[in-house]
C-alpha cells in the first residue's frame, strides 16, 4: 500500500506531460474529485436557481414540506467533452452517470420526510505521463499511467416540519461514502528494466448534517436558506488507512419571485469552505480554494400542469482544487422543460447545459444532458 501511495503521489506532481485519457472532467483529477450537483433536472435547467427550493433535489432539507404524498425521482445525466492543456487537444470523450436518486413523502400533515443518494463527488480519470528518472547514474524515460473509476456519494436522510403555515423548516443527516478502483503502472524506455503495476481499492467514509428555513415573504415571494457542516473525510487503500480530508462548511440562500401564474424567476448562491482541504492533499503542488456558486434561471409555463414549460438558466462556479495558484472556474447556460402525463403523476423533464470550464492552464467544454423520471403513485 505505501508504494501504491507513494507512486500516486508521484504521478500526480510530475511535471512531465501528461494527457488524461478518459475521465468525467480533467477537474477530476485533484483533491477529491470533481464536486458533483445534487440537483434535479429542472434545477440544472434554471442555473440551480430554485436549489434551496426544490423538494426532489437534494440541497435543503427544508424543501421536503412539499411533498404531499410519496414521489420519486431519478435523475440520469450525459457529458461530451473536449480538453485542452497546452498543445494537447483531445475530443470526443463522453460519460454517463445516475447523479441523484430521492423519495419522499408525508409523515403527518406537518412533518414530511426524504431520503436521497447523490454524487458528492467524481474519481474516474486516465491519466498518462511522460518523465525521466535517474537509474543507476543515467536518465531513464518512463511513462506512467494512473487510473482511478468510482466515486464519492451522499446518503442524506431528511426530515422537514412546517411550524406555521408561512415557515417550513428542516434537518438532514448525511452518510459520504465511496470507493474507487486505482492501477498504477509504469513502463520504462530501457528494456534493461521490467514494467510495473500495482492495482488497489481506495474507499472513502465521511458523516455530515445540514438544516434549513424556506419562508413565504409575500404570494408569489419566498426565501430561503440553508446551511450544511461535513466532518473528514476518511481515506483507505486496501483496508490501510491512508490520510483524512476536512470536508467544507456549505452556505446557501436563495430567493423565489413568482408574479404571475405562468412566470417564476429563481436565483441561488453558495458558499463552501474548501480550502479546509489543502493540508491534507496529497500533491505538493495542489491547492484548495474556497468556492463561490451563483445560478439564476426564468421558468415561463405553469409548473406541474398540462403546459409545456420553458426554462432558461445561467451558473457560475469557482472549483476547490487545481495545481497552482490560478483557481479554475465554470460558466454554465442552461435550457431545458419538461412533461406531464397520467393525470399529473409523472412528469419527465429533460435539460441541455453547455459547461465551460477555465483555469490551472487546461480549457475544457462540455455538453451534458439530464433526464429525470418522476413518479408520485
Amino acid at each position: 500500500m505505501g508504494r501504491l501511495v507513494v507512486v500516486l503521489a508521484g504521478i500526480l506532481a510530475a511535471g512531465g506531460p501528461a494527457v488524461l485519457a478518459a475521465q468525467n472532467s480533467v477537474y477530476a483529477v485533484r483533491g477529491i474529485g470533481f464536486p458533483g450537483r445534487p440537483l434535479s433536472a429542472r434545477a440544472r435547467a434554471l442555473g440551480g436557481g430554485p436549489a434551496v427550493f426544490d423538494p426532489v433535489s437534494a440541497v435543503n432539507p427544508a424543501a421536503a414540506t412539499a411533498f404531499s404524498r410519496l414521489t420519486v425521482i431519478a435523475v440520469s445525466g450525459t457529458e461530451y467533452r473536449t480538453y485542452k492543456i497546452g498543445d494537447t487537444r483531445v475530443e470526443g470523450l463522453r460519460a454517463t452517470r445516475f447523479p441523484l436518486a430521492l423519495i419522499g413523502g408525508a409523515i403527518t400533515r406537518r412533518v414530511h420526510y426524504a431520503f436521497s443518494f447523490a454524487s458528492y463527488a467524481e474519481r474516474t480519470f486516465d491519466v498518462i505521463s511522460a518523465d525521466t528518472v535517474p537509474l543507476r547514474g543515467e536518465q531513464v524515460a518512463v511513462e506512467d499511467r494512473l487510473s482511478s473509476n468510482g466515486g464519492i456519494v451522499d446518503l442524506r436522510g431528511a426530515v422537514a416540519w412546517t411550524p406555521a403555515r408561512r415557515i417550513w423548516v428542516g434537518a438532514a443527516i448525511h452518510l459520504i461514502s465511496g470507493s474507487a478502483k486505482l492501477v498504477v503502472r509504469r513502463e520504462f524506455g530501457d528494456s534493461a528494466f521490467r514494467s510495473f503495476q500495482r492495482t488497489g481499492k481506495a474507499s472513502f467514509s465521511g458523516t455530515g448534517v445540514s438544516a434549513g428555513a424556506i419562508v413565504t415573504v409575500a404570494p408569489g415571494f419566498r426565501i430561503g436558506v440553508t446551511g450544511r457542516i461535513d466532518g473528514t473525510l476518511e481515506q483507505a487503500v486496501d483496508s490501510v488507512p491512508a490520510g483524512r480530508v476536512n470536508l467544507p462548511v456549505t452556505l446557501s440562500a436563495g430567493i423565489e419571485l413568482a408574479p404571475l401564474p405562468a412566470l417564476r424567476v429563481t436565483a441561488t448562491a453558495a458558499w463552501r469552505s474548501w480550502s479546509d482541504a489543502a493540508p491534507d492533499l496529497v500533491a505538493p503542488d495542489e491547492s484548495a480554494f474556497d468556492t463561490w456558486e451563483v445560478g439564476t434561471g426564468i421558468e415561463l409555463g405553469a409548473a406541474g400542469t398540462s403546459r409545456i414549460p420553458l426554462r432558461l438558466g445561467f451558473r457560475y462556479a469557482q472549483l476547490p482544487f487545481a495545481p497552482g495558484s490560478e483557481q479554475a472556474r465554470e460558466i454554465d447556460l442552461a435550457l431545458g422543460t419538461g412533461l406531464v402525463f397520467a393525470s399529473n403523476r409523472g412528469l419527465v423533464d429533460f435539460t441541455l447545459e453547455r459547461a465551460l470550464r477555465d483555469g490551472a492552464g487546461v480549457s475544457e467544454r462540455a455538453w451534458q444532458i439530464s433526464v429525470s423520471m418522476t413518479v408520485r403513485p
